[in-house]
């Protein structure tokens, strides 16, 4: 189960949801900024030694500590926790509060309207007080905090050609991640969709920006009213307004990606980053920092930059389990870990801490 869980979690680590509290202002269009991160002087990270809090299954978990297949979702004084035990086919969407304390459970594996009928779940959200979770047949159903069923709606991908992977809230409707397919490999398909409140597709998102033919070459992390996302450095903002603009570019001493205009160009770059060995992810983005992980030569790294001062640094970050996800909230980071172990959230309070 841990092999298929690392393969889906790195599939879909594009897919892990990123709490923002304030984004960073805009740079201008004609001047645009670039982080250049240095790794000369790398220090360790022991995750292990970090202040935790420690999640108490409880009798109703009992038999399903099994793995997230998303991340915690942060609402108020409480956390949304979904938990899936393959072997039992059980799936289940929980409320925790900060202390690690059990609440309630949301849903459960049945075959009832308000419940997971198969499969697991793609995402949980809170939005105007409702909680919603995406299931694996892409029905959307909407409780409330003590876990009363409200309704239940179904969200369709907006073309043949593509597949609906993630769908999170942003301004007055939604923001979700396509996967796209196609049997002309220099055709480029839209990757971003905007949805209405009532789940029906409205536009594409970033055409004119952002775009891809292959799966895994654009991650995007939303929480709230924005979004941003990576391609090939490229860091891009969206607003609640789904407008996009290019924030910044991230490089390592100095090496760029380049834009591409051709699949062939995409490919190349794609085979360049695997040869670097370099993989970003976990992106967070607020007005004063700047996160974000990556993978090298099978070693996981995290880097912190502080926007104003141009300030980096990285760590090599170490655990006695194998660390599977970030969450963030604002400046504030949580580490959660596979099997057993997720039970245990790492804290980093604030990030420009790491930077002392």
């Amino acid at each position: 189960m841990k092999r298929l869980f690392l393969l889906t979690t790195t599939i879909f680590a594009g897919m892990m949801i990123c709490a923002i509290s304030d984004v960073y202002a805009q740079a201008k269009s004609d001047k645009l900024m670039t982080i250049d991160i240095k790794t000369d002087n790398i220090e360790i990270l022991n995750i292990d030694n970090l202040p935790k809090i420690k999640f108490d299954p409880g009798e109703d978990m009992k038999n399903l500590v099994g793995y997230m297949p998303t991340p915690p979702y942060p609402f108020g004084d409480k956390f949304l926790i979904g938990s899936y035990l393959a072997q039992a086919g059980l799936n289940k969407i929980m409320v925790y509060n900060r202390k690690g304390e059990y609440v309630n459970t949301i849903t459960q594996t049945g075959n009832a309207q308000y419940e997971l009928s198969g499969g697991t779940h793609r995402n949980v959200w809170v939005k105007d007080g409702y909680i919603y979770v995406l299931d694996s047949r892409l029905r959307i159903l909407k409780f409330t905090p003590e876990g009363k069923f409200v309704a239940e709606y179904e969200i369709k991908k907006p073309s043949e050609k593509s597949s609906l992977l993630n769908i999170d809230p942003l301004g007055d409707g939604y923001l979700a991640q396509l996967a796209t397919i196609t049997d002309n490999e220099d055709e480029f398909l839209p990757i971003l969709a905007r949805y209405d409140k009532n789940f029906k597709f409205v536009e594409y998102v970033g055409e004119d920006v952002i775009k891809t033919s292959l799966w895994g070459t654009c991650f995007y992390f939303t929480f709230g009213n924005s979004a941003n996302l990576e391609q090939f450095g490229y860091i891009y903002n969206i607003d609640s307004r789904f407008k996009v603009t290019n924030a910044l570019k991230i490089g390592f001493d100095g090496m760029f990606y380049d834009e591409f205009s051709t699949v062939a160009e995409e490919k190349a770059l794609i085979n360049r980053a695997k040869s670097e060995g370099r993989y970003i992810r976990n992106i967070n983005l607020t007005k004063n920092y700047l996160t974000f992980t990556y993978r090298h030569k099978r070693k996981d790294y995290l880097a912190v930059c502080n926007l104003k001062s141009g300030k980096s640094k990285v760590y090599n970050t170490q655990s006695s389990s194998v660390v599977l996800g970030i969450l963030y909230e604002g400046d504030k980071m949580y580490f959660f870990n596979e099997g057993d172990d997720w039970t245990n959230m790492c804290i980093i309070e604030n990030v420009g801490d790491l930077l002392k």
